[in-house]
């Protein structure tokens, strides 16, 4: 099976067959539901967290998903009103981010309401990241546009993982944007390709697990990281 782009053929995800994208919507939906579960007593700590310091508890912004459409996609604030207006690259010194949402960020827990995207079927827990429509026409060409998004994208990937510490690695870059756009974004393009040229429910398992673990790795490191803080 393939998609046609300006009269070429581009393959779409020929390993996808239905039964398997059925399996893994399914997987998707019930997983939503357990996590929502799980998550709701952080899910209420935050939201009162963030209702104390007197912020909006969700920031919605607008992304590309599957084929291209576009969907509002859900987040914990984490920054001041307005920041998005000056650009969505942020750095881990970014002075737009707030206190509590720095903590949000470190522990991912800012990305948690897209458990509800996934619910209602606009994401999946793995895919490509869905980006602004600005960097996704800025950073990929048209033909990995279609290719990314030929399936659903995910609250976590393979780009996701490798650039886990992306916020990091902008704040340690002479030009962060120059670094952005010449490093970063051409790798993820690959990354994500490769996953969807490669997808299978083992792979979303291992990638599902991995992500897991980097996590566990970040909780883990957290006392380690103040105490060094604290010393310097």
């Amino acid at each position: 099976m393939s998609i046609t782009y300006n009269g070429k053929a581009i393959p779409r995800v020929s390993i996808l067959m239905r039964s398997q994208r059925f399996l893994k919507n399914i997987l998707d939906r019930c997983g939503a539901i357990v996590g929502l579960i799980l998550t709701a007593p952080i899910f209420l700590v935050a939201s009162i967290a963030l209702k104390i310091r007197r912020e909006n508890v969700f920031f919605l912004q607008d992304r590309v998903g599957l084929n291209q459409k576009t969907f509002r996609m859900l987040k914990f604030t984490t920054m001041a009103r307005g920041s998005e207006k000056q650009g969505s690259i942020t750095t881990s010194n970014d002075s737009r981010i707030t206190v509590l949402g720095r903590f949000l960020r470190r522990f991912k827990i800012n990305e948690m309401p897209q458990l509800i995207n996934v619910l209602k079927g606009e994401m999946s827990f793995i895919g490509p990241r869905p980006l602004p429509r600005s960097e996704v026409e800025e950073y990929y060409s048209p033909e990995d546009r279609v290719r990314i998004y030929s399936v659903k994208p995910g609250i976590t990937g393979r780009g996701s993982m490798e650039f886990s510490n992306e916020e990091e690695c902008l704040s340690e870059a002479d030009d962060f944007k120059e670094y952005f756009a010449g490093e970063i974004m051409p790798r993820k393009a690959k990354l994500e390709i490769w996953y969807v040229d490669n997808w299978s429910i083992i792979l979303d398992i291992g990638l599902f697990f991995g992500t897991i673990i980097k996590l566990l790795k970040t909780f883990a490191r957290y006392p380690i990281d103040r105490f060094v803080r604290r010393k310097r």
